[in-house]
């Protein structure tokens, strides 16, 4: 078991207990009140740890930095021979044990599909970067607890180590023949990526006026159709679409399932209770038909 193993282990673990006290919000109300309500759903009365939901940006540029740091280091190893960049290669070693030697004699193709999985992740990371310097509009009132943020930090770290992590489990007998795994996870970035951008626009749209940046209202069109969270959906898509290209990191469209469904049901009720008429749509919170 690798550092990196562990580390999933643990946050597994604790997206766990979020979800049995989720469950149990009954019986122990104050966690809820305390630490999983984020945004509309967050008390504005609960003020220890908290911190703007706008800082949302710092994890993304974060992610801009570190996955071009991971990107450029696997190029310069993989495609050119070279050392790779020093801080990312003990990194790297530390958390998946893979060493210099170990990337040096990686298959080809494995080391294309890798180094692709990686560039997706850095796309996912500008893009989410742009929405929130230029398309999002905070609410002044919207607040996270310090968890979910820090929590931000360590996934968008821990994913394109993942992605990397795979140059050392598996050589060319891991990874199935033929391109067509890489054109359907590729299809499935792309249309995500694109879902969860229009699910933005969409929200941003009903803020339009400055007077409105504290005002909640019914969004309509694109995924909102069918679910509350389309933006929450599309993200889990676009990850399962990078796992299929690189045929493995399921840790990250999972562990991007299991936080975002416990957020996307605290934000379908806040709607059910605090929109007149929002009953009568019939949304689920995150997947169409069913949840």
């Amino acid at each position: 078991m690798t550092f990196l193993d562990l580390i999933w282990m643990l946050v597994f673990v604790g997206v766990s207990g979020v979800l049995v006290a989720q469950f149990a919000n009954k019986y122990i109300p104050w966690v809820h009140k305390h630490f999983l309500g984020y945004g509309k759903t967050r008390n504005n009365s609960t003020i220890f740890g908290d911190v703007p939901k706008s800082w949302f940006l710092h994890f993304y540029v974060w992610a801009v930095v570190w996955d071009f740091f991971v990107l450029s280091h696997l190029l310069l190893v993989l495609a050119f021979n070279t050392n790779g960049i020093g801080f990312v290669d003990k990194m790297l070693y530390f958390l998946t044990n893979t060493s210099l030697d170990q990337l040096s004699s990686v298959p080809q193709r494995q080391m294309r599909i890798v180094v692709f999985g990686c560039l997706l992740l850095f796309v996912q990371s500008l893009r989410r970067t742009y929405e929130s310097l230029f398309v999002a509009v905070f609410s002044e009132r919207a607040k996270m607890h310090i968890s979910h943020y820090l929590l931000a930090f360590v996934f968008y770290t821990l994913r394109s180590v993942t992605a990397a992590s795979l140059l050392a489990s598996k050589g060319d007998s891991g990874t199935k023949e033929g391109y067509s795994w890489i054109l359907i996870g590729t299809s499935l970035f792309v249309y995500g990526s694109y879902c969860q951008y229009n699910s933005h626009v969409i929200l941003a749209k009903l803020r339009s006026n400055k007077s409105q940046r504290n005002e909640y209202s019914i969004p309509y069109g694109g995924w909102f159709t069918y679910v509350s969270c389309p933006h929450y959906l599309a993200e889990v898509v676009l990850y399962v679409g990078v796992s299929i290209v690189l045929q493995g990191a399921w840790s990250i469209p999972i562990f991007t399932f299991l936080s975002l469904s416990v957020a996307a049901y605290n934000n379908h009720q806040w709607y059910l209770s605090k929109l007149e008429n929002y009953k009568m749509l019939n949304r689920k919170a995150i997947i169409p038909y069913l949840y």
